[in-house]
């Protein structure tokens, strides 16, 4: 959140979460690389051994603060007793469990539907990426597009079980698919099975998800509109790490 900093660290032993406040309106100088000023300082502590806890604090204060004219109220309270009285009306509570919408990426790379094999190869190319979801025009989730099913469209199954395979050593499959790579569809490599979660799942069933899938992102998912992605790498470090 945009004048909001969270210096935080996770501590062995710890009984439960302490928590510190600055404020400033005049603003602080965070960092070198951003010329945005900080006017709200969270210093939290959290137990170690609750790795969701300090996810769940952060979900707390993004839901206080998102409104623009609270985060000012806030920052330009200079004595503690207000802002004790100001969270403590609020009514401030940390949720039972981590939801999916608190941990999903909102901005995400995804292919359209009618996109060709061309964009999809760019896309998986440029992104570094073996998957992206695949969209139509009203943002609904039509499927995942994946590098492992590119292969697959080049080298026919069968190639797998030849002992010889000297007929195919300069990549011939792979340049008839390079041939018709700007008006083939990417529905021809669209894969059907994917995890999907709604924004109010537990996300400990995103692990499930992604487990059971075998798949190293998770898609969130408003009926049929996608909403967010969630990538096991950030998933991982959220929860062991930050």
């Amino acid at each position: 959140m945009d004048g909001l900093a969270v210096p935080h660290a996770r501590v062995e032993g710890l009984d439960r979460p302490y928590a510190a406040i600055a404020t400033s309106e005049r603003g602080i100088q965070w960092s070198e690389e951003s010329s945005n000023k900080v006017h709200i300082v969270f210093l939290i502590l959290i137990p170690r051994e609750d790795p969701a806890l300090y996810l769940k604090v952060l979900h707390v204060l993004g839901t206080v603060l998102s409104d623009r004219e609270q985060f000012n109220l806030v920052a330009a309270m200079s004595n503690a007793g207000e802002i004790y009285r100001f969270f403590k009306n609020g009514e401030v509570y940390l949720p039972r469990f981590l939801t999916a919408a608190d941990i999903m990426k909102r901005e995400y790379k995804a292919l359209r539907s009618d996109d060709t094999l061309q964009t999809c190869i760019n896309a998986l190319i440029s992104e570094h990426t073996s998957e992206l979801p695949v969209v139509d025009s009203e943002g609904r989730l039509k499927g995942v597009a994946r590098a492992d099913n590119l292969l697959r469209a080049c080298i026919p199954e069968h190639v797998l079980w030849m002992e010889d395979i000297s007929s195919i050593l300069d990549f011939e499959p792979f340049v008839r698919v390079l041939d018709d790579e700007s008006t083939t569809p990417l529905t021809t490599i669209l894969d059907g099975k994917y995890p999907t979660v709604s924004p109010d799942s537990p996300a400990v069933q995103i692990a499930c998800e992604m487990m059971r899938h075998k798949s190293s992102k998770c898609y969130v998912r408003e009926g049929d509109r996608l909403v967010g992605v969630v990538k096991l790498t950030e998933f991982l470090n959220k929860i062991f790490r930050e």
